[in-house]
């Protein structure tokens, strides 16, 4: 299955599910090429207006779990949890618990990422299905493995930095900092 996007003409894959990919089928590829790599492919047109209406549930139903909540563009909805871990007891609960309700909700593809920092944990959701690191230390050392791609920069500056050669965040966190 494919979500695509753009110009009638040409219009491109946005999303594509992890059969798709297994099939050569990725973001950003034209559809007629991913049809031709996948002649079964499901391609859906995206619907903006669906996609913020489905984030504002999101955010509305997550209230349950934290009293603060913040939806993040384009695709994010926060939820501050570390007050909540104690209430569900622990991590491993609230996670069964997020992922029981999330499929209740008809929501089969998302991501959970709990780190110090908010920014941090949608990068690594975005390299891992499902994380949680609670110390400062850990959420370093697996986002030095993150790819620059998955950063949350902008798209000119992620093509900048490749540009530069650069293609994970430890290089990055090498580089000198400005005083």
């Amino acid at each position: 299955c494919v979500v695509f996007d753009g110009p009638r003409q040409r219009p491109v894959v946005a999303y594509a599910n992890t059969a798709a990919q297994a099939r050569g089928v990725r973001p950003g590829l034209v559809l007629a090429t991913a049809r031709a790599l996948c002649a079964d492919i499901d391609a859906r047109r995206r619907d903006a207006d669906a996609e913020r209406t489905a984030l504002q549930l999101l955010a509305t139903w997550a209230y349950r779990f934290s009293g603060q909540v913040s939806r993040g563009e384009p695709d994010t909805v926060w939820l501050e949890v570390g007050a909540s871990l104690t209430l569900f007891k622990g991590w491993p609960a609230l996670q069964q618990r997020l992922k029981a309700e999330l499929q209740a909700l008809g929501f089969g593809a998302y991501r959970l990422g709990v780190a110090p920092v908010a920014a941090a944990a949608r990068v690594l959701a975005l390299n891992h299905e499902q994380i949680a690191l609670r110390h400062r230390s850990t959420m370093l050392n697996a986002l030095n493995a993150a790819p620059v791609a998955l950063s949350g920069l902008t798209a000119q500056a992620i093509a900048q930095l490749h540009g530069m050669g650069f293609r994970q965040l430890r290089e990055l966190f090498a580089l000198p900092r400005v005083e």
